[in-house]
């Protein structure tokens, strides 16, 4: 099984459906997606689509550059099928003319997917706070839980980030210890966006 499907299948099965739903999420799908279609027909090469950048005016680095502009016209054209309002939750980077990035970190064994996390490459509402980027889910399939994954996961996110994050869970109450067990630390809260007051909470380089 692909590793989107599995992806898929552990937000079914831990009843978050609702996370599929959302837009950045089918744009790191998408993401996902290309890039394993790329890394795939590139091997040989040992091409990572997360590290390749455009150096279209860099000389003698024009075969990287192909790899980074090819594996973004697709992702382009993919995403745009989905017809999503550019103006919503912060999906489009109006600056660079493009959808925003997103990351996965993942924890995978024997090629079964155990957990994820899906990264926005952007530090969101609180850009101007020094973020650079916003952890918007973390799951760890029930079967594999209390095994250290989580916390795995976490030390795999790039040391110069400074990321952020919204402590809940439809499925663990007091989830914010679960954070503070993994090197997060409390931030502030946002007041007034639904009854109860939204935990932030960050881990920083």
């Amino acid at each position: 099984m692909e590793q989107v499907d599995q992806i898929k299948q552990i937000a079914i099965e831990t009843g978050n459906e609702w996370f599929l739903t959302h837009s950045i999420t089918k744009i790191g799908l998408i993401d996902l997606k290309v890039k394993t279609e790329w890394e795939r027909i590139w091997k040989d090469e040992g091409v990572n689509a997360d590290k390749v950048v455009c150096t279209c005016n860099t000389a003698n680095t024009k075969d990287i550059c192909c790899y980074y502009c090819e594996i973004e016209v697709e992702r382009h054209l993919q995403i745009e099928e989905l017809q999503l309002p550019k103006s919503l939750n912060g999906i489009y980077n109006f600056e660079k003319d493009e959808y925003t990035k997103t990351r996965w970190i993942t924890h995978v064994i024997d090629g079964k997917t155990q957990g994820f996390m899906l990264i926005k490459c952007s530090g969101g509402i609180f850009q101007n706070k020094g973020f650079t980027h916003e952890l918007i889910f973390a799951c760890v399939s029930p079967k594999y839980r209390q095994m250290g994954i989580l916390q795995a996961m976490v030390n795999k996110i790039p040391k110069e980030w400074n990321v952020w994050l919204e402590a809940t869970s439809n499925e663990i109450p007091n989830v914010e210890t679960v954070w503070e067990k993994c090197d997060f630390s409390y931030y502030g809260r946002i007041e007034g966006r639904i009854d109860t007051p939204q935990l932030i909470y960050q881990k920083c380089a």
